[in-house]
């Protein structure tokens, strides 16, 4: 065997022996599913204290039309796709099976862009429920809306 590769697979060794459990034990996988000390005494296990997030809330259709381009974006995420053409503004969200499109005009000469049309479709390219894809956008939390 060469002397670099035995080097490498000394280090390898080493390096496994200092793996710890998520409990904290020492251990040879810590990605072990095995449950720790509370699981195994009736209790739940560490993982399950974990609280899930809330649900997102909704978004109006409505509500969101009266909104600027930097509202949008800052509480709909950075869009897929974005085209300026003629005038308008396209942003392109995707959300889960959906497909969500608004078409951003200026309002009047030197106006702020704002929504004036919706265009939603499944992933297959079937025309969907404008709200509910707005709704199945995977928004960042923390923005008020």
């Amino acid at each position: 065997m060469r002397p670099a590769l035995s080097a490498v697979l000394l280090l390898s060794g080493l390096l496994a022996a200092c793996v710890t459990t998520p409990d904290g034990r020492p251990g040879a996988d810590a990605s072990s599913s095995s449950p720790g000390p509370a699981a195994a005494e009736g209790g739940e296990a560490a993982d399950s204290r974990v609280a899930a997030l809330p649900p997102l809330p909704r978004l109006d259709l409505a509500d969101i039309m009266t909104w600027p381009r930097d509202r949008l974006v800052g509480n709909l995420g950075t869009p897929v796709f974005r085209r300026k053409d003629k005038g308008a503004e396209i942003l392109r969200f995707r959300g889960e099976g959906c497909v969500l499109d608004l078409y951003l005009y200026p309002e009047g000469p030197g106006g702020a862009p704002r929504i004036a049309h919706v265009e939603a479709r499944e992933d297959g390219g079937r025309a969907t429920d404008k709200a509910a894809c707005l709704n199945r956008t995977p928004r960042p939390r923390g923005t008020a809306s």
